[in-house]
């Protein structure tokens, strides 16, 4: 079998087993009262800016564009497609592994061409109604962050075996800081056909000579697979982190937590509402995968809601977040407390459930407010 036959049904089964984690979330209920008609009042919406651009489009400017674009640039990795099995396979035959491998990149880089492309269409409405941007001057913009994409894709992949460590965390945002400064400031640069072209053709080899030792060697397998999987595994990561019953908290390898790192308390009076409670704030501060998804339903339902233009489409979505979050934050309560065998013994107790109702009013407070508050500004300016 050749390296690209090879490659394509590892394609194959990688959208085969994603299509069935989709599938497992999304059923036949969700597609036809949530997926479809979200999908549809998209689309519409998206129409409707081609006729008549929004009214919150004044608040738009090009430089907010390119900050947009900035922040997908660093979404994605480079795919490589390799499983363990590969480990035995690539000793006797070096050069299809390496060919596959070759593949994997050039899907990744299509896929990089995809996602930017996705944004200029998107934003194109505003780029010739309201800028009156030509078609070279979005060229322009077009080259210049499919490069940095690229590059950055290129960056996380040699930085992946040091990124959980502090130094690699460090580094990655010092990176962002300073890349996002040197393109805040230049950003109506990226608009110039000439300076786009020459940083692009800059980046593109500068990605080349981070990433071609690790495509054609074979020393860096154990990182790749693990690589690997992790992208395998990103579409069920992403419903652990919004499922209390089934969410898998990222394992903390350090000895001593950073926050609290004494466990001193929270409240100076002990009772045992305030103990319940005292844990329950202290297991979602240290681990960041349930702070995560309280973050990721307060900013998705805030995009909604500035993007919606009906009113009542606001505050239908409003209303459902107030409901969903109590109940995310109760399901949540149940599965870091009734985990723990201890604190399970006391669940039939008075105290227990007061302490479950107060903590879901003190996490779900900041984030009601948050979202009343973005409601308001939006009914007002927009």
């Amino acid at each position: 079998m050749s390296s690209f036959r090879i490659f394509c049904n590892r394609v194959k089964r990688d959208y085969v087993y994603q299509y069935g984690i989709i599938k497992s979330v999304a059923d036949w209920t969700v597609m036809l009262y949530i997926i479809i008609p979200f999908s549809i009042a998209g689309i519409m919406i998206y129409r409707s800016w081609w006729n008549e651009l929004p009214d919150w489009s004044v608040f738009l400017s090009l430089k907010l564009t390119v900050i947009i674009a900035y922040l997908l640039c660093w979404t994605g990795s480079l795919r490589t497609f390799v499983q363990e099995a590969d480990g035995l396979y690539f000793i006797q035959h070096t050069r299809k592994f390496i060919a596959m491998k070759k593949w994997a990149l050039i899907f990744s880089i299509v896929k990089a061409f995809i996602r930017i492309g996705f944004i200029v269409i998107l934003i194109l409405p505003f780029y010739l109604h309201k800028f009156s941007l030509s078609i070279g001057e979005i060229i322009s913009f077009f080259c210049f962050f499919i490069a940095l994409h690229i590059l950055l894709l290129s960056i996380h992949t040699t930085m992946f075996s040091i990124r959980e460590r502090w130094s690699g965390k460090i580094y990655s945002a010092l990176l962002f800081v300073f890349l996002f400064i040197m393109i805040f400031t230049q950003a109506m640069k990226v608009y110039e056909l000439s300076f786009s072209i020459s940083i692009a053709v800059l980046l593109l080899l500068l990605a080349i000579v981070l990433h071609r030792p690790r495509v054609q060697s074979t020393k860096y397998f154990q990182e790749e697979f693990v690589q690997e999987n992790e992208a395998k595994l990103r579409y069920m990561n992403k419903v652990f982190s919004v499922s209390s019953s089934v969410e898998k908290p990222k394992i903390i390898k350090r000895k001593r937590p950073i926050i609290f790192p004494k466990s001193k308390r929270i409240f100076s009076k002990r009772t045992r509402e305030n103990g319940f409670i005292e844990v329950f704030l202290k297991v979602i501060l240290r681990n960041f995968s349930y702070l995560k998804g309280y973050l990721q339903l307060i900013s998705v339902t805030l995009m909604a809601i500035i993007l919606l233009p009906p009113l009542i489409f606001k505050l239908f979505i409003a209303g459902g977040f107030v409901f969903f979050i109590f109940f995310w934050l109760n399901n949540l309560w149940n599965h870091i407390i009734l985990s723990n065998p201890i604190s399970k013994q006391y669940e039939k107790r008075d105290s227990f459930y007061h302490a479950r109702r107060r903590a879901s009013l003190y996490l779900a407070f900041p984030a009601i407010l948050i979202i009343v508050t973005v409601l308001a500004l939006s009914y007002y300016l927009f």
